[in-house]
């Protein structure tokens, strides 16, 4: 059972409530076609929604703020800089407050 969404054009952020049945995920990765492809596999489960994607740790916080997902599926390596960007923001995500 799908939750019913509307995406916003401007962020690609889905909106809309939430169903018990569904695991809302936000996917985060520098590669937007890597986004996309992992898009299109986890959208062909009907228990999975992927409600938000991010390409920077910036985006991956505003994002995560607006749609408080269930899940987020993160790279290690966001930027050619470091090898280990990820991590500084996944300690970033566990700081942020939890809506439910």
């Amino acid at each position: 059972m799908m939750s019913s969404t509307a995406v916003d054009a401007g962020t690609g952020i889905r909106r809309g409530h939430r169903s018990p049945d569904v695991v809302r995920l936000v996917l985060v990765d520098d590669h937007a076609m890597l986004r996309e492809g992992l898009r299109s596999v986890l959208e062909r489960e009907d228990d999975l929604a992927v409600v938000g994607e991010a390409g920077s740790q910036a985006e991956a916080e505003a994002v995560i703020r607006a749609v408080s997902p269930d899940v987020v599926v993160l790279d290690l390596k966001l930027s050619a800089g470091s090898d280990y960007d990820g991590l500084s923001l996944c300690a970033e995500i566990l700081s942020i407050p939890v809506d439910e």
